[in-house]
């Protein structure tokens, strides 16, 4: 899964064979195009004019946006298969082989701490109120302190149990982590305990897309073939629908409206109450 973003009318976007790409939102004329020298496998992250993106080198990069220039390289011992995340001048790098969350410092990549975890992630971290999520391979989501614990190594503050890997990024609102897993379900937990607060069986795999949450709505796309919404507050379904085929990016909800993609090759678009 590669995401793109967009700032001041420029479509910021990666590619597998490991480039980073600048055009025109409107016109799509390139002004600037990056080479990490490794696979890109995950999306770029945007903040404070300065783009974020990590490779399946071992390496988290940061790139002016206005120029592409390279201001910083740093090392993460493993393969950076999802996107980083980033608050409070600190840059947030799941990685795979090295079983560890990194913190670095948006402003020059040192390392400020690491995080244990129990196997490789291909969760893109999420931040909220002072803590950072993660979910693992080893069926285990993670929750950190975001500024750390004043040593080098830290100790997740909790970490819930789901039934199998979750590389579904997790989505935090309402007190609670939402985050789907390959046993079919998604999971609510409450964020500052970790406590199981619902969890909502669909028919298939939630491996890479990450819930959408709006107006008090978890939407989340599924291997069987169904965007489902369910209420945040219950986990009660409130309706579903079934495309052509599966369905493993992120929804989006802007003005609205649910945008949904899928392996059917269609975009699909709902209309929200409200």
């Amino acid at each position: 899964m590669v995401d793109s973003a967009v700032w001041r009318g420029v479509l910021y976007y990666p590619t597998t064979l490991g480039d980073v790409h600048a055009v025109r939102a409107a016109t799509g004329k390139p002004i600037w195009t990056w080479a990490a020298g490794a696979g890109i496998f995950g999306g770029v992250t945007l903040a404070q004019g300065v783009i974020y993106v990590g490779a399946a080198n071992g390496r988290t990069y940061a790139l002016d946006a206005r120029t592409g220039h390279e201001l910083w390289r740093a090392d993460t011992p493993s393969s950076v298969f999802p996107a980083p995340a980033v608050a409070g001048g600190v840059v947030y790098v799941a990685t795979t082989g090295s079983f560890k969350l990194y913190a670095l410092d948006a402003a020059t990549g040192d390392i400020l701490w690491t995080g244990d975890m129990g196997y490789e992630s291909e969760s893109s971290p999420a931040v909220a109120d002072g803590m950072v999520y993660v979910g693992s391979d080893d069926d285990t989501l993670y929750a950190f302190d975001a500024s750390g614990c004043g040593q080098a190594q830290c100790s997740p503050v909790w970490t819930a149990t789901t039934g199998s890997s979750s590389q579904s990024s997790p989505a935090v609102a309402y007190g609670r982590v939402y985050v789907g897993s390959n046993d079919h379900y998604i999971y609510a937990f409450d964020a500052a305990t970790g406590a199981l607060d619902w969890r909502f069986q669909t028919g298939g795999a939630i491996q890479l897309g990450s819930p959408a949450i709006a107006n008090g709505v978890v939407y989340c796309g599924s291997f069987d073939h169904n965007i489902y919404a369910q209420d945040a507050a219950t986990g009660a379904e409130l309706w579903h629908y079934t495309a052509g085929d599966e369905m493993n990016t992120a929804p989006a909800v802007a003005d609205g409206v649910l945008y949904m993609g899928t392996f059917d090759h269609n975009l699909y678009a709902f209309h929200l109450p409200g």
